[in-house]
């Protein structure tokens, strides 16, 4: 049984990674986001050409603090066989995004996997992320510097920067991920 969850969280990982691959922002042409437009997007998730999941995004413009940001609000269900053994996947996160950097400046993320049902939010506040979890009984504070990227599964400038308007052909990123 205890090869089961490292298998499981491996292929929650690369369904992950496979389905924020996938993703798409409307942008001007200036390469800056549409804050003009609400979204609902919707993803059929395949492995091996057989339908186990989808995704539905939803994107719309808000301000939070007075800040213009873009929130996503996405919510994955997949229904895979591991070992012999059944489990559902279900990922809801809600991210509010910086529109000029493509940062998270608010991550909330609920994951039930099985027996496994945990959230996890981040909240950035200058070089400082403040990370709350159901997996701890403490508040975390981590410090972090310019160099590292508060991704999301929707808009990844830094790679349209580095790898389609220059000649880069590899590059290492810190990022912060919860």
């Amino acid at each position: 049984m205890r090869i089961l969850k490292p298998a499981s969280t491996a292929i929650f990982i690369l369904l992950a990674l496979l389905f924020s691959a996938c993703q798409k922002t409307y942008r001007t042409q200036d390469g800056k986001i549409d804050l003009s437009k609400q979204e609902k997007l919707y993803y059929g998730l395949k492995i091996n050409n057989v339908l186990c999941g989808y995704s539905q995004v939803t994107q719309k413009p808000v301000e939070r603090n007075g800040k213009k940001l873009l929130m996503l609000d996405d919510t994955t269900f997949v229904m895979l066989s591991a070992l012999g053994s059944k489990f559902n996947s279900e990922i809801h996160s809600v991210l509010y995004v910086d529109t000029l950097t493509g940062q998270f400046v608010f991550q909330d993320n609920h994951i039930k996997q099985g027996p496994m049902d945990f959230t996890a939010q981040a909240t950035v506040e200058g070089d400082t992320i403040t990370v709350v979890s159901t997996l701890s009984d403490k508040t975390d504070k981590i410090a972090i510097d310019s160099q590292v990227l508060l991704r999301n599964n929707q808009l990844m400038p830094f790679l349209v920067r580095d790898f389609a308007d220059s000649s880069v052909h590899e590059k290492t990123y810190r990022y912060f991920e919860i």
